[in-house]
């Protein structure tokens, strides 16, 4: 994209080839494993924090939101 709006004149990685390792499937939890893991975090000082993690978001994203962005 950043080279059809002309912010690059060429791509960088064209000619770099990526490494052959096989990854590994990622350990994903199941629907108890993750209300196991609510339970017990509400109880900590952070349970707000805890319990928007498994929604996908980022660390940075959890410390970084404020009282009044959050929509209950």
């Amino acid at each position: 994209m950043a080279i059809a709006d002309g912010r690059l004149v060429r791509n960088s990685v064209e000619h770099v080839q990526r490494p052959r390792e096989v990854q590994k499937p990622r350990d994903t939890w199941t629907g108890d494993k993750v209300r196991a893991f609510l339970t017990e975090a509400s109880g900590d000082r952070l349970h707000t924090a805890w319990r928007l993690s498994p929604y996908g978001l980022r660390r940075i994203e959890v410390t970084a939101l404020r009282w009044d962005g959050y929509d209950r």
